[in-house]
């Protein structure tokens, strides 16, 4: 097993040269987009970075789109789209690289050391093998499946494949060259320049040490030691999202060409591209463009709408049409009741993840929509076991009290569009997916609208607020889970050749990994197995697939009527082992859906009496069962 795994790691030095090639390639393509839309495109030399960047990780994951359409996701493939837009890139631009790095740490210290400090920290973890759950589930996990069948398919039995799915499209492209750490190091650096995008945006008023202030309890609010340590979608949101605000709050003109608005758009299509939730973020990121138009007559507006709206259709179309070609439903596994009605498997599977959503999380009515800014402080348990920190509560005090002094004089639209960017986030968050990590865009607006008031308001003022700033900053430390990047760097210092004690220590779930090493000691070429109440497929070093009732379509959805039946559809299917899973292990669970496991789990027990699916190993809730064809069961 250990082999096995050692076999998904290239080697660090592969992997840190498949990173390096992977990054300059991003800035390269981005670079050739940004010129596409023409010179009167005005960028500052860091801002421009940042969009670079942003823009080519976009346009990576087009490219691993169409490989994956192309049959063509080869090792060769990715080191050759990567080589040929990062040499010439490295050849031309990297002394220029680094001295502008120079010149900046130079010119912002402060923040400078802010950064280095929270990134050599939380680097080991990007360094070690993935052992979150939505990592082993379908982050990662999904990348493996997908080079595996040499297509990008939306696999029935793991309906996270349906996802618009652009980050884990980037991810298959670099796990192509650079081996399973490459999206935990990809992740990392993309939330080292998302940072760095927050600090210029910031610092757009002049004041770097205020601008480094809120960058430090923004850096290290609880969120960040939560989200950087695992594979997310949510850094591209993000990024996509701060570099769209670049274009905007930075740009040096007065008035955006539409080369700025197609751009806005293009960024917007990417937040979509990732996942639904990107939606809101991209609705944004059009009224903060439509804020910076000068004489805003409705002619300009409609004409920068349609730009904008062309820019964005163009980009996250491409991404939604995969699984409406495969399901018939663009927005898979959601919304089934409105585009495959006649589809009771996807119906039922869409009721369960807008279940998910909406049933597990935060909480509903008129109180809990004002008290949830101060629950998010410190009532990890009622949302995804992540606290904001009282970085948010102190930050929406700092702005109400700034509304004082901002209506003693005419208000514009582009001194409320933020403040009317926020309040309509938090509507649609409080009405989705309340889970803490999709709140970091509001977060970042409370900060930029924040640091705009204590720009325009006596230095009494802003010292007192700054007081306060950091009292919830202090108060947030006590949250911060840093075990886990502690742990990670003993990893690489002292068992770096062992990925198996890693997995157990991080997943905390060592009869996990003794089941692993089990199906290990049974495989052959033709094996397959079947996970019920489990869903982290990474590791399973056998062909797999996931068979929870409601969670995906292919099997038990909705349950059989006999064991009978559940029995044939092993069979039918090539099923040579079932791994049942541990349910409580699952941080997804829902009680309204643990009768009908039951039910399944009822069937599964008659079947190992009959001798059609007898025990071969079970440790600590696991168990693992062979499956007997029909002539072996006879006999």
């Amino acid at each position: 097993m250990l082999e096995w795994l050692q076999g998904m790691h290239p080697g660090f030095g592969i992997t840190m040269l498949a990173s390096v090639v992977f990054v300059a390639a991003a800035h390269s393509a981005g670079n050739c987009i940004i010129k596409f839309f023409g010179d009167r495109v005005k960028l500052e030399p860091y801002s421009k970075a940042v969009v670079a960047f942003a823009l080519g990780i976009n346009a990576l994951a087009l490219v691993a789109l169409a490989l994956g359409m192309a049959k063509g996701l080869h090792g060769y493939m990715a080191w050759s789209i990567g080589l040929i837009f990062a040499v010439p890139y490295l050849c031309l631009s990297c002394r220029g690289i680094l001295s502008n790095a120079c010149r900046f740490i130079r010119k912002n210290l402060h923040f400078s050391i802010i950064l280095f400090v929270f990134g050599c920290y939380t680097l080991g973890s990007a360094l070690c093998y993935p052992s979150g759950w939505d990592e082993m589930t379908y982050h990662i996990a999904l990348p493996y499946r997908w080079i595996a069948a040499n297509n990008v398919e939306v696999f029935a039995d793991n309906p996270y494949s349906g996802f618009p799915s652009l980050p884990q499209l980037v991810y298959t492209l670099g796990i192509l060259s650079g081996g399973v750490l490459f999206p935990r190091l990809l992740v990392w650096y993309c939330f080292m320049v998302f940072f760095f995008a927050v600090y210029l945006l910031f610092a757009r008023h002049g004041r770097k040490r205020l601008a480094a202030a809120f960058s430090f309890v923004f850096i290290f609010s609880p969120i960040f030691f939560n989200v950087v340590r695992e594979a997310y979608a949510e850094v591209f949101v993000l990024l996509n999202f701060a570099s769209c605000l670049m274009v905007t709050l930075r740009n040096p003109s007065r008035n955006l060409c539409h080369g700025n608005v197609a751009i806005c758009g293009v960024l917007a299509g990417a937040m979509a591209a990732v996942k639904l939730n990107g939606l809101a973020p991209a609705a944004l990121s059009l009224l903060v463009v439509l804020s910076r138009r000068q004489s805003p007559t409705a002619k300009r507006i409609g004409l920068a709408t349609l730009v904008f709206s062309v820019g964005f259709l163009i980009f996250a179309v491409v991404f939604y049409l995969r699984p409406f070609i495969d399901t018939g439903n663009p927005t898979f596994p959601m919304l089934a009741r409105v585009f495959t009605p006649s589809n009771q498997a996807y119906v039922a599977v869409s009721d369960f993840h807008s279940a998910m959503v909406t049933a597990r999380y935060g909480g509903s009515g008129v109180f809990s929509f004002f008290s949830l800014p101060v629950m998010l402080a410190f009532a990890d348990d009622l949302f995804d076991g992540i606290s904001a920190g009282w970085i948010l509560p102190v930050m929406i005090a700092v702005c109400l009290a700034g509304l004082r002094h901002s209506m003693a004089r005419p208000v514009k639209f582009k001194d409320i569009c933020i403040p009317i960017c926020i309040t309509g986030y938090y509507i649609f968050w409080f009405f989705t997916a309340q889970q803490t990590r999709f709140l970091v865009p509001m977060l970042l607006l409370l900060c930029l609208c924040a640091i705009r008031v204590l720009t325009r308001v006596p230095t009494v003022f802003v010292r007192t607020a700054l007081m306060f700033i950091f009292s919830g900053c202090l108060l947030s430390f006590p949250q911060l889970r840093t075990s886990h990047y502690f742990f990670s760097w003993k990893h690489i210092i002292v068992r770096r050749h062992d990925p198996l004690k890693f997995i157990a220590g991080a997943t905390k779930d060592q009869a996990y990994v003794k089941a692993l090493e089990k199906l290990y000691s049974l495989a052959n070429d033709d094996s397959k197995a079947l996970l019920l109440f489990e869903r982290r497929g990474l590791y399973v070093p056998i062909r797999y697939e996931l068979g929870t009732p409601f969670f995906q379509s292919k099997y038990f959805t909705p349950l059989p009527d006999s064991h009978d039946e559940l029995y044939a559809a092993l069979v039918a299917n090539g099923i040579k082992y079932v791994l049942v899973g541990h349910e409580n292990n699952n941080p997804d669970l829902l009680s309204m859906y643990e009768e009908k496991n039951m039910i399944l789990a009822g069937m599964l027990i008659c079947l190992a009496r009959e001798g059609k699916l007898p025990v071969i190993w079970s440790s600590d809730g696991y168990a693992i069962a062979s499956v007997p064809d029909s002539q072996q069961v006879s006999q």
